[in-house]
């Protein structure tokens, strides 16, 4: 199970050199290695080298595109943690 929770979410150089701010937005999957995958791209991340390991030893899907997504669609996702960390909090 991979629970990722924005609250708060940091930018920046983490974990003391970062902003903090709150996003509203939460990650959760049976499948971590998904839940991962989502997250990075939340923050802007399209490759993650950890993620594609785990998804070649077959851990869990690493591929966005294999990945159905419940809630707020991931573009909406990305424009809220671009905004608010932008914006340094909401």
């Amino acid at each position: 199970l991979g629970i990722i929770v924005g609250h708060p979410a940091m930018s920046g150089t983490g974990p003391i050199g970062g902003k903090t701010f709150e996003t509203g937005l939460a990650i959760a999957s049976k499948d971590f290695v998904a839940a991962d995958a989502v997250g990075a791209r939340v923050l802007g991340c399209d490759k993650v080298e950890h993620i594609t390991d785990a998804e070649r030893l077959g851990l869990g899907s690493g591929n966005i595109h294999n990945i159905d997504i419940i809630g707020v669609p991931l573009g909406e996702a990305v424009r809220i943690f671009k905004e608010k960390s932008e914006k340094g909090g909401g």
